[in-house]
């Protein structure tokens, strides 16, 4: 196992452009040193013959079939609208010629 350092987790800070205290680091140090004793463990196991799990699921297309369906009609869109102009929305000016 590496062994992680107050040094490493002081550069993490720097590129982080974090600020954290003495307490705050011996913390980080520890949580680093359990990740990376995970790490380790999982490298005990014996995966040889064992493909790599590329999705959680068989489903590889999860898309509806692309339909036809009937439109609201202008006069209902236009209902709730706070602005209209005719047949449609009306809406303040947004850029500038």
């Amino acid at each position: 196992m590496k062994d992680i350092t107050i040094d490493e987790v002081k550069n993490l800070e720097r590129l982080a452009k974090l600020n954290l205290s003495e307490e705050e680091r011996t913390d980080i140090v520890d949580d680093l040193k359990s990740i990376v004793a995970m790490f380790d463990k999982l490298e005990e196991l014996d995966l040889d013959g064992i493909e790599p799990l590329r999705h959680i699921t068989e489903v590889t297309n999860g898309w509806r079939e692309d339909e036809a369906k009937p439109s609201l009609d202008i006069e209902k869109a236009l209902d709730n609208a706070p602005s209209k102009s005719d047949r449609y929305f009306s809406v303040p000016k947004f850029m500038h010629k």
